[in-house]
């Protein structure tokens, strides 16, 4: 039966020893550990020591004193205190009991994942009673909260308590809740390892992706490994982080993108590969690659515009003596049938300049070039600023 004061009001004064938390990324779902200490006063086990031969406490087994009813209203499928538990109370001559309970408490929590696996998760742990409202029983903090770290995995920096009285509208009386505010993070160097190293590889081997000649086979099989081992770490994160996770944590933003850009590149240059034989460039491409500033990067990247395989022109000592004059050169052949014939034939021809010949598997070439340049800074960019934005 519930101890009543002249008020009517059963006081009992809560405090928590946290001694272990677990937080499972997949099902959101924290895992609490701790010693939960309730005292109350109840008139009816008050007695004078000296009638029952000093005897000032005495131990009480959970079906013979009445104990407090404590529910987890955020529980996602934990056990509660049960006032079954097998675990003594402490009654003293003065009437104050003590009931100091093992709890376990499984609750959900809203997971903000954006830095993990550095992040700091912060879950709610709402305790009340399900039968008395604040009119029969109330809820008090006695003091701060122990915090005893007994996980290798999982730490707890702060923990917050605050008491509510509610009003529902069903009801016309007040119902006390107690609210902690647990904030917890990973502790274990071991996922920084796991995290970091493989991000490095990751882009050394992107930035060297795009550092070797489009036309070559090593591209394509380096590319083609980076791809796999995005993919593969991607697969990785889908198994320990819930894959409808809000917001999307840096990193595998980070990987995502890697692998947006892997690809875009490999295929860039599988189509440039198989165009650069079989298609002439269109013009405004053409015009874009013969801009005097590209003109200057690609005789740096290249070397000299020659064509490679061109025969040598017997005017090509003619042409450079009038290399001044812009555009093609005209020379006039003269020809004669015989020594005594009195027909002249005049020949007139244009030799084209062989610089202008364009080449198509050249052109192609230098314009996969300009595309992995650019995606090389793209890359760069999207880099610096995850990292900003992640430890900033």
């Amino acid at each position: 039966m519930r101890p009543e004061h002249d008020q009517g009001v059963t006081l009992v004064n809560l405090s928590m020893a946290f001694k272990n938390v677990d937080l499972d990324y997949v099902t959101a779902k924290l895992s609490i550990n701790s010693w939960m200490s309730m005292k109350w006063f109840d008139p009816a086990l008050q007695w004078d020591p000296k009638k029952y031969g000093d005897i000032k406490k005495i131990y009480l087994a959970p079906q013979e004193v009445w104990q407090p009813d404590l529910s987890t209203f955020n529980s996602a499928g934990g056990n509660d205190v049960s006032p079954f538990a097998e675990v003594y109370h402490v009654a003293t001559s003065d009437g104050q009991i003590s009931w100091v309970p093992p709890c376990q408490f499984q609750v959900y929590c809203n997971l903000d994942l954006t830095y993990w696996p550095f992040d700091t998760q912060v879950c709610e742990l709402i305790l009340g009673s399900w039968v008395y409202d604040g009119n029969s029983m109330d809820f008090h903090f006695e003091d701060d909260n122990e915090i005893a770290q007994y996980s290798s995995l999982w730490e707890i920096t702060k923990v917050t308590q605050k008491r509510d009285v509610e009003h529902f509208s069903c009801c016309t009386e007040p119902y006390v809740t107690l609210t902690y505010t647990i904030h917890t993070r990973i502790k274990s160097p071991a996922y920084g390892t796991l995290i970091f190293i493989p991000t490095f590889v990751i882009i050394i081997l992107t930035l060297a992706n795009f550092y070797i000649s489009p036309s070559s086979s090593e591209k394509f099989l380096l590319c083609g490994t980076t791809i796999i081992l995005t993919a593969a770490l991607l697969i990785f994160f889908s198994h320990k982080l819930p894959l409808m996770a809000s917001p999307t944590p840096i990193i595998v933003m980070f990987y995502t993108n890697t692998l947006c850009l892997l690809s875009v590149s490999m295929i860039c240059c599988m189509v440039i590969r198989s165009l650069q034989c079989n298609s002439n460039m269109p013009a405004i491409i053409q015009s874009l690659l013969r801009s005097k500033l590209l003109v200057n990067y690609f005789s740096a990247e290249f070397g000299s515009t020659q064509q490679p395989g061109i025969s040598p022109n017997p005017y090509t000592r003619l042409r450079q003596d009038i290399s001044s004059i812009p555009g093609d050169i005209y020379v006039r052949e003269h020809s004669k049938k015989s020594a005594g014939s009195q027909d002249i034939y005049v020949t007139t021809r244009m030799i084209p300049d062989p610089s202008r010949i364009p080449d198509p598997a050249r052109e192609w070439k230098k314009l996969a070039c300009l595309m992995d340049k650019a995606l090389f800074y793209v890359y760069v960019g999207v880099f610096v600023i995850l990292a900003i934005h992640c430890y900033l």
